[in-house]
């Protein structure tokens, strides 16, 4: 079953913005050198797309490449950890909204960007957007069924 994000950037190629498919090897060598531990839907969503634009308004940060006005993973993490985020969490999206990864279940979290308080808990990338991203903008992108209650 194909994720709900990959539909819709096939259904609705105008509301996405992808940098590129990324290397394997490289992206499992990355990891390894900033310890982090990413689940399997995201480290397949940055295989296939490498992070990008969603909505004019959402990044998927890039854990490398992508234009150079793209968000540096990296630089924004360093940011982020200097300004409180506990070294639990790492941030993969930027947007109306910030949203992590924790180290421990359920995964894909959504964050007070000021306080980086856990506002929304998700168990997996699919339920992730389909409870923030796809909600917000189902319906001015004509998305089908409109915003949806991820189960």
């Amino acid at each position: 079953m194909k994720a709900t994000i990959h539909a819709d950037s096939e259904r609705q190629p105008g509301g996405f913005y992808w940098y590129g498919a990324l290397d394997h090897g490289r992206l499992l060598r990355w990891m390894t050198e900033r310890n982090l531990t990413v689940p399997a839907d995201l480290l397949e969503l940055w295989l296939t797309f490498g992070g990008g634009e969603m909505f004019e308004t959402e990044e998927i940060l890039a854990p490398f490449g992508g234009p150079e006005y793209a968000l540096d993973f990296d630089g924004r993490n360093a940011t982020h950890h200097e300004c409180g985020l506990p070294d639990t969490l790492f941030v993969f999206h930027e947007g109306t909204w910030l949203s992590a990864v924790r180290r421990f279940a359920p995964h894909y979290v959504t964050l007070d960007p000021i306080t980086y308080v856990v506002t929304g808990e998700f168990g997996s990338l699919d339920h992730w957007y389909k409870s923030t991203v796809r909600n917000e903008f189902a319906e001015r992108y004509r998305l089908g069924d409109g915003p949806h209650e991820a189960a």
